[in-house]
């Protein structure tokens, strides 16, 4: 018998899911993603990618129960223990997005987005040298990752304002987007032999 044009697997389903939520259409992904979940209760990457969106439009609790749902189902999915602690990290509970993104380095230690990530949370914790430490940790693995050059300048912004001129030159290098943002807010990256 020949497939009819509207009969899909679950497989494209899942792809067209993904990329109408890489397109922004979120609200259409979630219904994709539901779709899937309604028919498969445990198709682990349509959980996860449902909390990934439902976390995009403000449903956070929903977000992270779905992600949640996902990880039982398929735990050692590293992808889904990162967007899971990214939430946490992004709701204010640091302590369990730490303990998810070192679960995260204990079994894959390269993945310069989770050393990051950790900056920014130990940044916020005034815990200035463990954040030097994981943005040099993230710069070492991927030394094109503007964001981490720029908050390593932000640590020495007060108190090393040539190194973190250096940092801050560094990431306007790698994006555009800091070097406007330095001009707009009257900070000079030039050296001072260049002035």
């Amino acid at each position: 018998m020949e497939k009819k044009i509207t009969e899909i697997t679950f497989n494209e389903a899942f792809e067209v899911a993904k990329k109408q939520h890489t397109l922004g259409l979120i609200p259409q992904a979630v219904y994709v993603y539901k779709q899937i979940i309604a028919t498969d209760i445990n198709h682990a990457e349509a959980w996860h990618y449902l909390g990934v969106a439902e976390h995009q439009q403000g449903n956070h609790q929903q977000g992270i129960e779905c992600i949640q749902k996902s990880l039982e189902i398929a735990p050692e999915n590293l992808e889904a223990q990162y967007n899971l602690a990214t939430i946490f990290q992004l709701i204010h509970k640091e302590d369990e997005a730490e303990k998810l993104f070192h679960s995260v380095l204990a079994v894959n230690p390269v993945y310069p987005e989770v050393y990051f990530n950790l900056g920014i949370i130990a940044q916020e914790k005034g815990a200035i040298e463990a954040a030097e430490k994981h943005y040099l940790q993230a710069i070492e693995q991927n030394n094109q990752m503007a964001a981490a050059w720029y908050r390593l300048g932000s640590l020495y912004q007060e108190n090393d304002t040539e190194k973190a001129r250096k940092y801050f030159k560094k990431s306007a290098v790698l994006d555009v987007r800091y070097l406007n943002y330095f001009k707009e807010k009257g900070i000079d990256l030039r050296d001072k032999k260049e002035e």
